[in-house]
């Protein structure tokens, strides 16, 4: 069954298939195959207004709650959950985080800045065995410490300033 119009926009639906689909004379298309996907196709922009929240869910079964979570609210919140890992690229730049906790940043710059203060901790991990650190490598380069006021240097054992 089909219903069309003279300005190109046109309904469809496929009783064998189960599958329905909708297109505009811009091009813009919506379809649902019948066997469970859609897929929306906008030429132009695509918009979703939501007045007071918005979700992505995927994963999700009958009470089995989504694996991956994406959620806004006019609050201006924003959350990413996840299962497995989060991982944001763009170019050579990247931010990923994975289940077992390592956060994972690369890039060719990158500036941390603190408006008032800026703390690196480390705390060995009873469960790891192992105990924390933080290693501060420059290949080829200098490293800088400044301050315009004191710096303290403060070791439990040893401190070596070679």
């Amino acid at each position: 069954m089909s219903f069309s119009g003279r300005s190109g926009a046109e309904l469809k639906y496929d009783n064998g298939a189960g599958s329905m689909n909708l297109k505009d004379k811009g091009g813009a298309n919506m379809h649902f195959d019948g066997a469970g996907n859609a897929t929306t196709d906008a030429n132009l922009n695509h918009v979703v207004n939501a007045g007071s929240k918005s979700s992505i869910n995927v994963g999700a079964k009958e009470n089995i709650p989504a694996t991956s979570v994406f959620e806004m609210d006019n609050e201006g919140n924003i959350n990413f959950k996840g299962k497995k890992s989060l991982t944001i690229t763009i170019g050579g730049s990247s931010l990923k985080m994975t289940e077992d906790g390592t956060i994972s940043l690369t890039g060719k710059d990158i500036t941390v800045t603190g408006s008032n203060n800026l703390a690196i901790n480390a705390t060995p991990s009873e469960k790891g065995g192992g105990s924390g650190t933080i290693d501060i490598t420059a290949k080829g380069g200098d490293i800088t410490i400044s301050n315009d006021k004191n710096i303290h240097v403060k070791g439990g054992i040893e401190v070596k300033l070679t």
